[in-house]
């Protein structure tokens, strides 16, 4: 019976350990994109600035610089954007981008970022563009709305990129809603004891995060799914704000004269699941929105797809790795060359 004990006792020794090792090493080598990029969004949080005690189009504090989990330096403007300071008399012709955490960089250093490698490309080809960048995390279209009429008409841009997601859409709506009310719950959320372990697990170990990645890759690419996991269908409600922004943008910019262009950036679940009108849908349902209302659209997600590794162009579930900036930009450029 002591021996029993013993041996149970060293085994459960030798699998603390192991779990303990695999832990350190996930954490160490970042296997996990989504352990690196949980780290990261806590530390990109730290210096949002409200605008009139509002939480719609607030910036970041201006002339600041924090530093990321990934050491990853982000400087902001006399404005509050990821950007340089700009000369609103300048001469170059401007472009502005508007987005979230994926066009201002999150992950990537300043340079490696969308709205920086448009300026570089159009420069090569002897175009003088001054491309501004007036995105912030957690932006959805109800702050660019804001922020399109208290900074970026002051540019005059030439034109105006909004690159919305698949987060857009539900702050839409929320942001949208009288305070007195609120979103229904799920009918098919988890008991509470579920979500509980589950988010200890996904907060606290980048081992599980590691596994549950492989696990969801997996799944994507060989098995058969009617719908993308975590991904849930977006409500009618969800299109009619989404739509309604987009429609305050796009008369601003027809106000102004200024092109519109809208893109959607896919998540990596959506470019790497195996059935494809499944993957395409929120980005064709837009698109088909898009040009029924006279807005240009702008879809990347079939040059996603056909990369040779679709999977190197994020850091984790929605962010851009450095590849995959290069290839958004790349995108853009031939677009906007292409009238040129």
């Amino acid at each position: 019976m002591k021996n029993i004990l013993i041996n149970s006792l060293i085994l459960l020794i030798s699998i603390c350990l192991s779990f303990w090792v695999a832990e350190v090493v996930c954490r160490k080598a970042k296997l996990s994109k989504t352990w690196s990029s949980y780290i990261d969004r806590k530390s990109i949080t730290t210096n949002l600035k409200k605008f009139n005690n509002s939480n719609i189009g607030y910036t970041r504090i201006p002339n600041d610089t924090i530093k990321t989990a990934r050491d990853v330096i982000f400087i902001t403007n006399n404005l509050g954007f990821r950007d340089i300071n700009r000369d609103e008399k300048s001469k170059n012709k401007k472009i502005a981008v508007t987005g979230d955490s994926v066009l201002e960089g999150f992950g990537v250093e300043v340079d490696d970022r969308v709205s920086n490698k448009i300026e570089t490309s159009l420069l090569a080809k002897n175009l003088n563009y001054d491309v501004l960048n007036f995105s912030i995390a957690g932006y959805a279209t109800i702050d660019q709305v804001q922020i399109l009429e208290r900074y970026v008409l002051d540019y005059s841009p030439e034109s105006i990129i909004l690159q919305i997601c698949y987060n857009d859409f539900q702050r839409n709506l929320i942001e949208s809603l009288p305070k007195s009310e609120s979103l229904p719950k799920s009918e098919s959320l988890p008991k509470s004891e579920e979500v509980s372990f589950k988010k200890v697990l996904q907060t606290n170990s980048a081992f599980y995060l590691f596994l549950a990645e492989q696990y969801s890759y997996f799944k994507l690419k060989n098995r058969k799914n009617n719908q993308i996991p975590n991904l849930q269908p977006v409500s009618q409600d969800e299109w009619k704000w989404t739509k309604f922004y987009l429609n305050k943008m796009k008369n601003l910019c027809e106000t102004h004269n200024i092109e519109f262009i809208v893109s959607y950036v896919p998540l990596a679940n959506e470019v790497i699941i195996s059935q494809d009108e499944i993957g395409k849908k929120i980005n064709n349902d837009l698109g088909n929105y898009c040009t029924k209302d006279s807005i240009a659209f702008l879809s990347v997600i079939n040059q996603f797809r056909d990369y040779y590794n679709p999977e190197s162009l994020y850091l984790d579930d929605c962010h851009l790795s450095v590849k995959g900036n290069e290839l958004l930009s790349k995108i853009i450029v031939e677009h906007l060359t292409s009238k040129k």
